[in-house]
């Protein structure tokens, strides 16, 4: 008898210490966080591990986390969070409404389910590897040097990546499903590269808007992309101005665009025709099959400097490409 007694509390016991296994280590926190300019985390009791200046993450966030400190590493280290920006818009009598910019800024390895990751200014920062389901996408309103990289975003309620000002590359990254467009080009972007991105199955694949008392989008590089049964691939909006005009190859490699139907007689992969986006712009070299995009791995601590290596050798490439353009232009005049 005791024997049994014995049994039935053991059981009982292991039930308990099963049933709580899986709520072991689980650590969730609500309510706005910020890692505020001074370094600090608010509230302290936030699942974020400090080292220097690298933030990372220890648990789910269920809101938003504001990163007001420049020279800032933010590792979600597969963890949810419901976004991630910058400082936010605020009124004082003497500015009117103004936000603080940030510069030098990481945000890697996050899970964002709802929410986006959204920057009114920021310059020469790096976002990658991140993963976002639904929302708000990434949105880098302006801001230089900026690097967006190896995200992965899926059914966006509008759109996918914004990208504003100038210098900045959108490379390897993910856009499917968005209810609005993939990439968006904004009225004063030009320089930029986009390159390397899946855009697949969005309701438009690339926008681009020009306006006459804010200059248009011009002169980006956009080349290596897959635009894969998207409704509608390239948007180009105008209001009282000319056209964005962009190179949409890189003097040898185009897009792959899955409603081309021209041929490759030679077998070099590229058509013999070019992709015909409108009047101003054409694909020259249009891929014949898919283009490889790679899955981008977790990213470690040492992934910034990395990825200014690819930056600036991705530069170089745009660059020596757009001088040999000039210098051909100039010889036609």
């Amino acid at each position: 008898m005791k024997n049994f007694i014995s049994s039935i509390v053991l059981l009982l016991f292991l039930s308990v210490v099963l049933f709580s296994l899986p709520q072991i280590g689980i650590v969730k926190a609500n309510g706005t966080i910020y890692v505020r300019a001074d370094g600090s985390i608010d509230p302290s009791t936030a699942p974020i591990q400090r080292n220097e200046e690298v933030y990372t993450l220890v648990g789910d966030i269920e809101d938003y986390v504001i990163l007001e400190r420049n020279n800032t590493v933010f590792d979600g280290a597969g963890y949810t969070v419901g976004g991630i920006s910058g400082p936010p818009v605020v009124w004082t009598e003497d500015k009117g409404w103004h936000h603080n910019s940030t510069i030098y800024l990481t945000i890697v390895n996050a899970v964002i389910n709802g929410g986006g990751i959204t920057f009114a200014t920021s310059s020469n920062s790096i976002i990658a590897n991140n993963t976002l389901n639904g929302g708000r996408g990434i949105s880098w309103g302006n801001g230089k040097g900026n690097i967006i990289y190896g995200n992965r975003i899926t059914n966006s309620n509008s759109t996918g990546i914004y990208v504003g000002n100038t210098n900045n590359t959108v490379i390897g990254n993910y856009v499917i499903g968005t209810n609005g467009t993939a990439i968006s080009l904004s009225m004063s972007s030009y320089n930029n590269t986009i390159a390397g991105n899946q855009i697949k199955n969005n309701k438009v694949g690339i926008s681009t808007l020009s306006v006459y008392s804010q200059g248009g989008t011009r002169d980006n590089s956009i080349y290596n992309n897959n635009f894969i049964n998207n409704t509608k691939n390239v948007s180009n909006d105008v209001i009282i101005t000319e056209v964005s005009v962009n190179f949409w190859d890189n003097g040898a490699v185009g897009n792959y665009w899955s409603d081309y139907n021209g041929t490759d007689n030679n077998g070099d992969g590229i058509g013999d025709t070019p992709y015909i986006i409108d009047e101003n712009n054409q694909d020259n070299y249009p891929l014949m099959e898919p283009a490889d995009i790679p899955v981008i791995p977790e990213f470690p601590s040492w992934t910034p400097l990395f990825l200014t290596f690819v930056v600036l050798a991705v530069t170089l490439a745009v660059y020596k490409r757009k001088l040999r353009n000039h210098n051909q232009r100039e010889e036609l005049i």
